[in-house]
């Protein structure tokens, strides 16, 4: 019974290691911003997050301003994230299952380089994937982060959802029990 459960928990790891491994990393810019907030444990985050969401991208635009030299100024990607549950809202705004609300995300991909351009080491999100996100709103009046979020923490805001037969699994995550 013991190999048995081993041999499964090996089988699992090569799946998502060959899941996982056909990512070309080669060309990845990575360049680090403003300090971010960071959190010793996702409890920290949570508390200190004032809007968690569950949902999915349906779409990015990537926005990329650079200097006469060719050197990025700025870069990030606003997502269309469609909302499917309201975990937390302490931002004033009204937020609903199926909305869909803009989602500033710290990296951008440059077309004319074939680069994602990216703070920190975040990779963006991917279309149609659900995930759960930990948001602050977006102090930006004007341009196209007007009213947007930005994710909490960077790279830990950011949780993929992964569905395992009909189990709905979180990364390291307990708060979701209450909720699905």
């Amino acid at each position: 019974m013991k190999k048995l459960i081993l041999v499964g928990v090996l089988l699992i790891g090569v799946s998502i290691g060959y899941l996982y491994s056909d990512k070309d990393l080669s060309n990845i810019v990575v360049s680090e911003g403003k300090l971010q907030d960071s959190y010793e444990s996702l409890d920290e985050m949570e508390k200190q997050t004032p809007l968690i969401l569950i949902g999915k991208k349906i779409s990015g635009e990537s926005i990329i301003d650079r200097d006469e030299e060719g050197f990025p100024n700025y870069y990030f990607t606003v997502s269309d994230f469609k909302v499917h549950a309201v975990i937390k809202n302490d931002t004033g705004r009204k937020i609903e299952k199926n909305q869909e609300v803009s989602i500033l995300e710290t990296s951008a991909f440059d077309k004319n380089q074939g680069q994602l351009l990216s703070v920190s080491g975040y990779l963006p999100m991917e279309n149609d994937k659900q995930y759960m996100l930990f948001l602050e709103p977006n102090d930006s009046e004007k341009g196209p982060a007007a009213g947007s979020f930005n994710i909490q923490g960077v790279v830990m805001g950011k949780k993929k959802i992964i569905r395992i037969g009909i189990d709905l699994r979180i990364e390291k995550l307990n708060i979701m029990k209450k909720f699905i």
